[in-house]
């Protein structure tokens, strides 16, 4: 059974600034020599452009990895599972056949990030799951893998 594959995702953040941005507009609008306001304008609208840029190459590049099925898999039991405490900021990690992964709900990054205590999918050790993840450049704590499919196993 798939508990986990990429789906198309847009940061909720993109939309508070293009908000903040339409009401800075209609400010504007009103006093158009307000150069403060214009300088906001300006600010919101790069930071838009860079939200929206950085949500869609974190949504396309799981999607095109899932798509042609190019990725590693891994097949086996949950073991070292380390959950992230619910008011903390630490990874969340385990491993599967010796390769580690880790990922964080505060983190903004491609493919699977959802703890257990937000409604996650990994539950803990002795987990029966099939892993499709793409490596990273520097995996030093198993952030760099970026976990494609989840599919658990049953017994």
């Amino acid at each position: 059974m798939v508990l986990y594959r990429p789906t198309i995702f847009f940061d909720p953040f993109f939309f508070i600034i293009v908000i903040a941005f339409i009401i800075s507009y209609i400010i504007w609008r009103e006093d158009k020599k307000n150069v403060k306001l214009i300088f906001r304008m300006i600010i919101l609208g790069i930071s838009a452009f860079f939200v929206t840029l950085l949500s869609i190459i974190c949504t396309i590049v799981p999607l095109y990895h899932f798509y042609t099925k190019d990725y590693n898999v891994v097949e086996g039991y949950v073991e070292n599972f380390s959950p992230r405490p619910p008011n903390g900021h630490r990874l969340e990690s385990f491993t599967v056949n010796g390769i580690k992964f880790g990922y964080s709900d505060d983190l903004f990054h491609m493919g699977y990030n959802r703890s257990l205590h937000n409604g996650g999918v990994i539950k803990g050790n002795g987990q029966h799951l099939r892993i499709g993840y793409i490596e990273g450049t520097d995996d030093t704590d198993g952030t760099e893998k970026v976990i494609i499919v989840i599919e658990e196993i049953s017994p």
